[in-house]
């Protein structure tokens, strides 16, 4: 459980085929809120039945609300990854793409690990990771990975 009083409001979910393997990709995301401010939006990126992709955890992290633009926040993206039979995350480079009307930056891996960044980040996908319930099928993928590695 997630040591931060972070929590996780989860909004919404789509699905789609994913244009490189053709297999249904599922994006969930919501925001994350500290003290009744939000702290974060969050992305969940996932083809389930495809090995070439893992589930990616966007984070546009910053400001929200009335007054701020896109100039208030960056963007980190983590990779979620099943290792020695555990779930593990990973930050990896962050691609501003699609995310640029909302965040003005994306942050490299070495621009969060190491910094005093990093255990907010991890604290934010540990509170999606264990408070949003768009992503409980993922949870039991997990689970499952885990009994075949």
């Amino acid at each position: 459980m997630p040591a931060s009083d972070l929590s996780v409001n989860p909004t919404s979910q789509t699905s789609f085929e994913c244009s490189n393997c053709r297999t249904t990709t599922r994006r969930f995301w919501g925001e994350i809120v500290e003290n009744a401010q939000t702290q974060a939006v969050y992305y969940v990126t996932w083809c389930k039945q495809s090995s070439e992709h893992y589930p990616r955890f966007d984070l546009l992290i910053g400001s929200w609300g009335d007054n701020t633009s896109a100039d208030d926040r960056h963007l980190v993206a983590v990779e979620f990854r099943v290792v020695a039979g555990e779930p593990s995350f990973m930050v990896i480079d962050a691609q501003i793409d699609r995310y640029r009307p909302l965040a003005s930056m994306a942050l490299r891996r070495s621009d969060v690990i190491g910094t005093p960044d990093q255990s907010r980040v991890f604290d934010m996908v540990d509170a999606i990771w264990f408070g949003d319930w768009l992503i409980e099928e993922m949870h039991s993928d997990t689970a499952k990975a885990a009994r075949n590695s």
